[in-house]
């Protein structure tokens, strides 16, 4: 069933298959990595989500539901792995990693076609490189830093922290 925020996400991957130009607040870098989900799943962009509660007509939206669940189930060991960088105890880290595991908005947000699941992943991942960075000072982590920020930045302009960071780290 079609709900809130996958009626805008869902016409956006819609547009994007059909080749409809648009406008939306926020930059294309997620709903382009959901529109090629959608492709590579056989979406042929013929669904209308205009509504929520809409039933899906097949099973293609699971397909593209797995792309921000994956992507934002690798946050969890990437701040785990962060956090050890940073030389917290194992255990603190394991904790951190788990909590955010289960929490609630995270869980939510990535099991729908939205953005944000692949927006935890980036800035996940951008603090993961800034603590690399940090520690191995080498050109490679620079490089990992600097495409993940902009990654994240080009999921939503929220991600602009990402470059703060960068720039106290």
């Amino acid at each position: 069933m079609v709900v809130f925020d996958e009626v805008h996400f869902g016409g956006f991957l819609t547009d994007y298959i059909n080749g409809v130009c648009f406008f939306d607040i926020h930059p294309p870098l997620a709903k382009m990595i959901l529109a090629g989900t959608a492709k590579l799943a056989g979406y042929k962009g013929d669904f209308n989500f205009s509504k929520t509660e809409t039933r899906y007509t097949s099973d293609f939206y699971i397909k593209i539901r797995l792309c921000p669940a994956i992507l934002c189930s690798l946050a969890s060991p990437l701040l785990t792995a962060t956090l050890i960088l940073q030389h917290c105890s194992l255990t603190m880290a394991a904790l951190c990693g788990l909590l955010f595991t289960f929490e609630f908005n995270q869980i939510s947000q990535s099991r729908l076609i939205v953005t944000d699941g692949i927006l935890y992943f980036f800035v996940a991942l951008s603090i993961f490189a800034t603590a690399l960075e940090e520690r191995y000072q080498t050109l490679p982590w620079l490089i990992l830093q600097a495409f993940a920020a902009t990654c994240a930045f080009c999921t939503k302009f929220t991600a602009a922290g990402c470059f703060i960071l960068i720039a106290l780290s």
